[in-house]
């Protein structure tokens, strides 16, 4: 089982009382990384979406900004956590998953990502924030799917909540050995809470990356029959 140790407060209640993702994540994908942000997310709480920069109105240079860094906040079994928007391809409605009887509990279940499986990885089971048969007892189709960049991977957590930008400068690093694998890189303050920063490329051990490995070739496999049945 992954934990994050003693770096969650379980005091948590929450991520705030507005939702600005949900009634626009169940219509379609959102594209943190591109351009294509939804009207409903316009640049709430100051987030800036595109880098640029600004000057004066007379065509003046502007002061230097402070060095600032985008952050998905998410909302895990309760608990604030975060991923830096750069390690987010797309964030999706929680769909249909297929789960294989060998899953294990970590495993939410397979996407058919354009006949491709996608391996989605119940992120509160990973983190050890929500045991097995609380997992099992969740029905809420409101939950999110956030896959990572490359695509190997993506995660089922139970909000996304907001984009916002954070100054580098109130990013405080965890050394590695504070967590299993590394997987909690830094805490922040965002919206006056504080939120633990999670390592995309840590948030499974190499172990687990290679159990998960062989099961999507396992699952890739059966679609690959499922089509030469079809065909034939």
């Amino acid at each position: 089982m992954v934990c994050i140790d003693r770096r969650f407060d379980d005091g948590f209640a929450g991520l705030g009382e507005s939702n600005i993702v949900s009634g626009v994540i169940a219509e379609r994908p959102w594209r943190v990384n591109g351009s294509r942000c939804p009207p409903a997310f316009a640049l709430p709480h100051g987030v800036v979406l595109s880098e640029g920069a600004s000057r004066s109105a007379r065509g003046a240079p502007a002061l230097a900004q402070p060095s600032t860094t985008a952050y998905l906040l998410l909302d895990v079994a309760g608990v604030a956590c975060a991923l830096p928007r750069a390690e987010v391809r797309e964030i999706l409605p929680l769909p249909n998953l297929d789960r294989p009887p060998a899953a294990g509990n970590l495993l939410a279940g397979f996407l058919n990502l354009g006949g491709a499986p996608l391996p989605v990885v119940d992120l509160a089971r990973l983190l050890g924030l929500r045991d097995a048969a609380a997992a099992e007892a969740i029905r809420d189709p409101y939950r999110h799917v956030v896959v990572a960049t490359g695509g190997g991977t993506a995660y089922l957590v139970d909000r996304v909540v907001d984009l916002v930008t954070v100054e580098d400068a109130h990013r405080k690093p965890i050394a590695d050995d504070q967590t299993l694998n590394g997987c909690v890189a830094a805490e922040l303050t965002a919206r006056e809470r504080l939120v633990h920063v999670l390592a995309a490329d840590r948030l499974l051990t190499q172990v687990e990356r290679e159990r998960l490995a062989v099961l999507t070739r396992a699952a890739q496999d059966r679609l690959a029959a499922l089509g030469d049945a079809r065909s034939a």
